[in-house]
């Protein structure tokens, strides 16, 4: 097998922009955008309903929470018929799916399994 180095050098390698991946990227950015303003127009969670959404994460009664949000849990603990408090699932109603307040407390901690 032989290079040919005149061949090499007469080569021209021309780059194409992605244009579809920078397209993505803007709508990525553009629904972010309109998720973050949709989330600030709710208007945020009493303390006590705070403590509430917290008290459901902690009950092992409704299951394991590790990879869901607290809705799909909620929904999950409804389809297997452990009753749930219907004021929670009247709360996350209210909560923007991308808020920090849709998530378990303890999702997303290292080492933790809620």
């Amino acid at each position: 097998l032989t290079f040919d180095s005149a061949s090499a050098e007469d080569a021209h390698v021309e780059t194409v922009p992605d244009v579809a991946s920078s397209d993505t990227e803007e709508e990525d950015r553009s629904e972010a955008a309109a998720a973050a303003a949709a989330a600030a127009a709710l208007p945020p969670l009493t303390t006590a309903e705070e403590k509430e959404l917290k008290a459901f994460d902690l009950d092992s009664t409704y299951g394991p929470c590790l990879g869901l949000t607290r809705l799909e849990r909620f929904l999950r603990a409804e389809k297997l018929q452990i009753n749930p408090p219907p004021s929670v699932r009247e709360i996350l109603h209210r909560v923007h799916p991308t808020s920090p307040s849709a998530q378990a407390i303890l999702s997303g901690k290292p080492g933790v399994v809620c």
